[in-house]
């Protein structure tokens, strides 16, 4: 063997153990490259997840107090509705009675004559005439 093979052959040798390195670098570096694109893909999703989960409680908070408001003021309005029916409800009985005490009276005074003068005073009367 000259020496010029033994270089050849010794330079092929090299070549292929700096072409395995090199390739054994870029899988190397390819799969912490795929690995950490991998991680920020799982922490994204994980991130939304959780931002997701958070909007979803606070839309529902937010639905619980909003409806709670309504049904505050609606029973406010109920309220204040119960409460004028009633007060209209008492005026009418008041004035009823009221009518009714004044119509007992006046019959009772025009029955007993006290109310007489007042109609022979208006010329109302026609036993006056």
């Amino acid at each position: 063997m000259d020496l010029s093979s033994a270089v050849c052959i010794q330079a092929w040798f090299r070549g292929n153990y700096q072409r395995q390195r090199f390739q054994s670098a870029v899988r190397a570096f390819l799969v912490s490259v795929i690995q950490a694109w991998y991680r920020a893909c799982s922490l994204r999703n994980a991130e939304q997840r959780r931002y997701l989960e958070m909007k979803s409680a606070v839309v529902s908070l937010q639905a619980a107090f909003r409806g709670w408001r309504v049904r505050r003021e609606a029973g406010r309005r109920r309220h204040a509705s119960a409460v004028l029916i009633q007060a209209l409800w008492r005026a009418a009985r008041v004035r009823s009675s009221i009518q009714k005490v004044m119509l007992v009276s006046s019959f009772h005074a025009f029955c007993t004559g006290l109310f007489f003068p007042f109609l022979v005073y208006r010329g109302i009367s026609k036993v006056a005439n």
